[in-house]
């Protein structure tokens, strides 16, 4: 994602818009972003919203990942055989 301070967004207006058809670009005010300007194209909020969850979760897995909080293949394997034999257990109770 580009990113313009408010400050330039303001005096590259045009430029802002040009790239605004490429990518999504970031409008900061004193290092915070203020706002995202996006392609008539590009946006819809459906669309948006689903984007931005979408990244929101990527950002927080990179985090976890950058904490090490991560699983091997195997923890994985090991996790989901465990919940199933847990909901076999279940089911086996109801029957």
């Amino acid at each position: 994602m580009h990113k313009m301070t408010a400050n330039q967004a303001k005096q590259n207006f045009g430029e802002l818009l040009d790239k605004a058809q490429a990518e999504p670009v970031e409008i900061t005010r004193h290092g915070r972003r203020v706002g995202v300007l996006v392609s008539d194209e590009w946006f819809s909020f459906d669309q948006f919203k689903k984007r931005r969850d979408i990244e929101k979760r990527l950002e927080e897995s990179m985090k976890q990942v950058e904490r090490g909080e991560v699983n091997t293949l195997d923890e994985v394997r090991q996790e989901m055989r465990a919940k199933i034999a847990k909901w076999s257990h279940e089911i086996d109770e109801k029957s």
